[in-house]
């Protein structure tokens, strides 16, 4: 008797730990462990890009008229916001993309805030003034030629390019880009080299 109890106990062991392996096996990853991006609070409408293709590379133009694009950024993970001094849910989100800036400076992350004002600097040096924004770069698409080669509709709009200029995810409507769950999900990019 003692042999076929001691059998029973080591058989139900077995099952015990094999039962244990294919839960674990099967259990979903808790967000941003593996190949998954922390997608949380305040960006938990991140969606992830469904394949891997480069973003367009169309010239835009810096503060002072010069012609830039995305491949000058290659090597880094690029935060990339379409916005506009018109639209609400813009002007109150650029504060939090501006302190997001000073948080990741020395960081191999770039925020490009895009402003697609036709007028251009004409409107978004008074609203830089305005809103105290000090460490963003301006940067203009005011035929809105990139806007519409990323397929934009709504503002704001924000994009994450991986540092090989591949789409990465995008963000629709405004985020709080400084939060905590921000910086996690661009750190993730950025780590994963």
């Amino acid at each position: 008797m003692p042999g076929k109890r001691l059998r029973f106990v080591a058989l139900g062991a077995a099952v015990v730990a094999a039962a244990g392996i294919v839960v674990w096996a099967l259990w979903p990853a808790a967000p941003g462990t593996g190949g998954q991006p922390p997608i949380a609070g305040h960006v938990s409408t991140f969606e992830p890009a469904d394949s891997v293709r480069p973003a367009p590379d169309i010239a835009f133009l810096d503060g002072a008229g010069n012609a830039v694009r995305l491949a000058d950024f290659k090597g880094q993970v690029v935060l990339l916001n379409f916005w506009a001094t018109w639209c609400g849910p813009c002007r109150r989100e650029m504060p939090s993309l501006d302190r997001l800036a000073a948080a990741v400076a020395e960081e191999d992350i770039t925020v490009l805030a895009l402003s697609i004002d036709a007028r251009g600097l004409e409107v978004i040096r008074p609203f830089y003034d305005e809103r105290a924004i000090a460490n963003l770069p301006i940067y203009m698409d005011p035929d809105s030629g990139v806007y519409s080669a990323f397929g934009v509709w709504n503002m704001p709009t924000t994009v994450v390019i991986d540092r090989d200029g591949r789409e990465a995810g995008r963000l629709i409507g405004p985020a709080e880009w400084d939060s905590a769950d921000a910086l996690r999900l661009l750190r993730w990019y950025a780590a994963k080299g």
